[in-house]
């Protein structure tokens, strides 16, 4: 048993339960949910890496043009300091309602942890020329898992096999992996926590992975099963704590702050943390009629706690994320864990919550609740990224929800004395929880004609108590370069990328912040995302000053279901080629464009826009400000000119858009700039961009911002940065008719500083009949929330039409085409039957076309009903006894049967051809 009973509060205090699934889903960063690059819309496999328990629709596709290894598509990083909101939504609530217990366990984990000392590496990278932060060498772990081919989805489980996890082949490669093989076999090799409350089911396994959540220890990846259901481990592990974010002490300040004390103590981020392995000694002596060490760690029993190792006269250390004892940690970059308390969310609603929870890194509440205000936002926990630079980490989010049937733990009021409340005297027959139970609700048999009335409940004992997760795909945490400071050496970064991270750092010297904004949500309408999301900006209410950067990143998927007419906007078609364009496309694309106010749908022009009210400015040699064209371009055009010039192309000019006929291929035609289908990958990178225009700036995605369907947009004010008060946009924005709503915004532009809209030539059928009065027009739609498959592929024109609204060329070829559809089918039926019944009457059959000649020449089915009994003849050229019949004449040297006689009122028929049988013997 590890420690003592009191920390086997570990399981209880943490772990996950409730009646129903509580599935959670990360979108910012996006969650995978075990997807890769699967075009479906379920998930292939949910044991690839981990086991989140979720439902199989959820999570994001990788985020990557489509393609194999030779197709590259930048991750996403961001600069140590920078503020992530990570958001997320859970099924069942969480916070101070009092339905439930819960948490959530936010933690990271990097290469240096998962793979320290590189032995999972591949050898050298080829990367492609655009990459500004290439990875030198295959990386071991974390890896998202890259698809040999366009047509591969890479999603399946990695074996447990040392050499499979070695990223040294393009197969190899295909396999994600988090944890690695190393760690797998110590979880297979140390005993699981006997002490545990397990309830009434029957673990099955004695090492760890076998749990009540777990009975069976089934394998997700490489992950270990008791090190995913209960926090804090006690065993070593690659995982850094970010925060825990629970609703423990009822509302009482105090108590909040007693649980994190515990919490805290507890974390292996505390220097304090007795976290350990037991190893083995080489001749310790094996008691009497016992097993050996080897025994021991193949059975699954090797020694998990101190007293019993040491005991047994092996060593037993203090090995913190796995590093080896007294392993130096601080290039990890540890920080306290960030303990609070969570807001409440509703429960049976994958929604919003009622506030955010502020990173204590970065000031808590009162100085980022201004910057990124909560308004109406899923879960939300604000991250000051850590000072651990590393190009490989991924982030996880767990979600453990414990029901009060039983007191899971107990904590004296005023202490933070944490003890469990089940443990292993409470299983089995002892547990106060069973499988499925009939409970009597009414007992009156003891009255005559009594009655013992039941319900029946839907309980299942290893989900009371129960932990959910979802996982980022891999991204990159970045250093900052300080003014004067050396860039880093060897490293293959670009130098725009130096550039940047000098940016940053004089930022951060000049005590500026730098805020992250992001994309999350993929392509679709909000039925068919569920339970992922529509797209928005994250955060969409941003409230910085003058001295502050934002890092406008994001990134998306070319590997989504189908999706088109009115649930998402354009391409690059898959495959990428304008031959594939007339299909609904897969891709996500974001951009920015200036908006006049909050309620406009129209963008403003970018050249036009009043200088002393744009968004994006640049200081002049004089000391003024300019409209900063360079910045604003390459948020709304995502840099397509400069890409298709590289490869000597252009985007397309409206008039060439306008000479595609069929909507859907211009729409989606890879060279259409207009809707950002030249922007070869999802991902997108503007650096961190210097905010020096003060004022309240709306935006909105032109692609995806789609009125009464998704609204794709953002505001971003910018406060003077001597204003050391109350940012002016602190308060929710009221329009400036209204009593107190400053700042007021922006006039749309009149004349010639107005945008210009020009309409394609089809934007409306101005040809098209005026319709009866008594005309019923009936329309049917796509398969739109499809619950799988991979999408529609055919656009709306091709899947959605009424003939009453149907020009009537297309409606007359329609006719036509079913009319010839429909004789070609009959002929085929009746050959068939005619076949069949020739041959049960032994006579020979023409051939399809010969048929169908004798049918359109009037001369009937004759030959079918009437032909030529099979009769002997003489024997043929050996070898060719068995030749297929044919339309032409008989066999060179095979004898003519005389012809059946024509019926006298029947033209005659064109004779068959008769095969010669085969030689007696």
């Amino acid at each position: 048993m590890v420690r003592t009973l009191a920390a086997i509060l570990v399981a209880a205090a943490t772990m996950t339960a409730h009646l129903v699934a509580a599935d959670i889903y990360m979108h910012n960063p996006r969650g995978g949910n075990d997807r890769n690059c699967e075009r479906n819309v379920n998930r292939n496999n949910g044991n690839r890496l981990f086991d989140s328990q979720n439902n199989a629709k959820g999570g994001y596709a990788c985020p990557r043009a489509v393609g194999g290894p030779g197709v590259q598509t930048n991750k996403l990083y961001y600069y140590a300091g920078s503020a992530v909101p990570i958001e997320w939504t859970a099924q069942h609530g969480c916070g101070d309602n009092p339905k439930e217990k819960c948490n959530m366990v936010i933690q990271y984990a990097c290469e240096d942890t998962l793979d320290p000392a590189g032995a999972f590496r591949g050898g050298a990278k080829t990367n492609s020329a655009g990459n500004p932060r290439p990875d030198l060498v295959h990386i071991g772990a974390p890896r998202d898992g890259t698809p040999r081919d366009e047509n591969d989805a890479a999603t399946d489980t990695i074996p447990t096999a040392r050499d499979q996890g070695i990223a040294n082949t393009v197969e190899t490669r295909r396999f994600g992996m988090h944890e690695n093989s190393d760690y797998y076999a110590a979880c297979t090799a140390r005993a699981r926590n006997a002490g545990l409350f397990t309830a009434d089911q029957n673990v099955r396994r004695r090492d760890a992975r076998g749990t009540r959540q777990n009975p069976n220890g089934n394998r997700n990846g490489l992950e270990c099963p008791e090190e995913r259901d209960y926090y804090p481990y006690w065993a070593p592990n690659p995982w850094i704590d970010v925060a825990v974010l629970h609703d423990y002490g009822d509302g009482n300040a105090a108590e909040t702050a007693m649980w994190c004390d515990w919490f805290k103590a507890q974390s292996q981020n505390s220097n304090s943390s007795t976290v350990g392995e037991c190893i083995e000694v080489a001749g310790a002596a094996t008691p009497a009629g016992g097993r050996t060490a080897a025994q021991m760690k193949q059975r699954g029993e090797w020694y998990n706690a101190a007293a019993t190792c040491t005991a047994a006269g092996h060593n037993w250390i203090t090995n913190r994320f796995g590093l080896g004892a007294g392993a130096d940690v601080s290039g990890l970059g540890l920080t306290e864990l960030d303990c609070q308390a969570l807001p409440s969310s509703r429960v049976n609603q994958l929604g919003n919550s009622d506030g955010s929870v502020y990173s204590a890194a970065a000031g808590g509440a009162a100085a980022m609740n201004e910057s990124i205000p909560h308004r109406t936002n899923a879960n939300r926990y604000v991250w000051q990224v850590p000072p651990h630079a590393n190009k490989n980490c991924v982030l996880r989010v767990r979600y453990n929800i414990s029901t009060g049937d039983y007191a899971a733990y107990t904590k004296p009021i005023g202490t933070a004395a944490v003890s469990p409340g089940m443990d292993y005297r409470n299983n089995s027959d002892n547990s106060p929880v069973k499988q499925d139970p009939y409970v009597v609700i009414s007992d009156t048999t003891g009255s005559p004609g009594g009655t013992k009335d039941i319900v029946s409940l839907a309980l299942n004992t290893n989900q009371y108590g129960r932990t959910f997760q979802d996982r980022s795909f891999v991204f990159e945490i970045r250093a900052p370069l300080a003014p004067g400071a050396a860039a880093p050496a060897g490293t293959g970064d670009s130098a725009a990328q130096i550039e940047a991270d000098r940016a940053a750092g004089a930022t951060q010297a000049a005590g500026g912040m730098i805020y992250n904004l992001n994309v999350r949500g993929k392509r679709g309408n909000i039925v068919q995302t569920y339970p992922a999301v529509e797209y928005d900006f994250v955060p969409n209410d941003l409230n910085v000053r003058t001295n502050d950067v934002v890092h406008f990143q994001w990134t998306g998927s070319d590997y989504n279901p189908r999706r088109g007419c009115n649930d998402a906007e354009g391409g690059p078609p898959d495959p990428n080629t304008a031959s594939a364009a007339n299909q609904n496309s897969r891709a996500d694309r974001s951009n920015i464009v200036a908006l006049a106010a909050d309620n406009r749908n129209m963008p403003l022009s970018i050249e036009k826009v009043d200088p002393t009210a744009t968004m994006f400015t640049k200081v002049t040699a004089g000391g003024a400000q300019a409209p900063d064209m360079d910045t604003a371009m390459m948020l709304a055009y995502l840099g397509q000119h400069e890409a298709l010039a590289a490869q000597n192309s252009a985007c397309l000019t409206q008039e060439e858009l306008e000479n595609i006929n069929n909507k859907n291929e211009r729409e989606n035609h890879p060279r259409n700039c207009a809707k950002l289908n030249a922007a070869f990958t999802p991902y997108f990178d503007a650096g961190p961009v210097a905010m020096n225009s003060m004022g309240r700036f709306p935006y909105f995605s032109s692609r995806n911002n789609n009125f009464s369907n998704r609204d794709h947009t953002g505001v971003i004010c910018v406060d003077s940065a001597s204003n050391t008060g109350e940012h002016m946009c602190a308060k929710e924005y009221v329009p400036a008719a209204a009593p107190g709503g400053a700042p007021t915004i922006p006039t749309t532009p009149t004349g010639d500083a107005a945008t210009v809209i020009q309409l394609p030539g089809d934007a409306v059928d101005e040809t098209a009949p005026v319709l009866d009065a008594g005309q019923d027009v009936l329309v049917t739609g796509p398969n739109e929330n499809d619950a799988e498959g991979d999408g529609d592929m055919f656009p709306c024109e091709e899947t959605v039409f009424s003939l009453g609204t149907v020009r009537g060329e297309v409606a007359l070829g329609l006719a036509v085409g079913m009319l010839f559809l429909g004789a070609f089918l009959l002929f085929l039926v009746e050959f068939c039957c005619a076949r069949v019944a020739a041959h049960k009457q032994g006579r020979e059959t023409v051939g399809f076309l010969d048929f169908i000649i004798n049918a359109v020449s009037w001369r009937g089915y004759a030959v079918l009903s009437e032909g030529k009994s099979k009769t002997a003849a003489k024997p043929s050229k050996p070898g060719r006894q068995n030749r297929s019949p044919s339309r032409t004449g008989g066999t060179s040297g095979a004898a003519e049967a005389p012809a059946a006689t024509p019926s006298v009122t029947r033209p005659p028929v064109r004779q068959p051809r008769t095969v010669v049988p085969p030689p007696s013997k």
